[in-house]
């Protein structure tokens, strides 16, 4: 399974309130909307290709503050996987390995977006930064 497009239609940030606690938590929600099978004429392949629709929704408590993302992939699929998957999604099962895939791409895809937004809208960050500290001296 190959990624070969990732578009976003919707990014929506809302700052809705003032923090009233330190304890500010966030939820993240990511639904696969629908996959369908769909041709590609650029791409002349033995595979076949699948548009997976998704939402993707970052809610801070307290009503704090909102991150929705709306989008579409487009991945090249070996055929009877492809089968597989459309037979599955037609009662909206997705394999425990697919959602993994869907969810890494979809994740990984969105985040410089998300930091992004959460530093313009000075929120904090849904996930941790890496830190540089300093090496404590070894004592003889």
């Amino acid at each position: 399974m190959k990624l070969i497009a990732f578009n976003l239609s919707k990014i929506h940030a809302e700052k809705k309130s003032a923090i009233s606690s330190k304890n500010l938590e966030v939820n993240s929600n990511i639904d696969i909307s629908s996959i369908e099978s769909t041709e590609v004429d650029l791409l002349k392949t033995k595979e076949d290709f699948l548009e997976v629709s998704f939402n993707y929704i970052l809610n801070y408590s307290e009503d704090y503050a909102t991150l929705e993302f709306s989008g579409k992939m487009l991945l090249s699929v070996e055929h009877k996987r492809a089968k597989e998957i459309l037979n599955d999604w037609k009662t909206k099962i997705v394999s425990e390995d697919l959602r993994l895939i869907l969810l890494n791409i979809i994740i990984q895809k969105t985040s410089i977006k998300s930091l992004e937004l959460e530093e313009t809208l000075n929120i904090p960050l849904h996930l941790p930064l890496p830190r540089v500290t300093q090496k404590k001296e070894e004592s003889i």
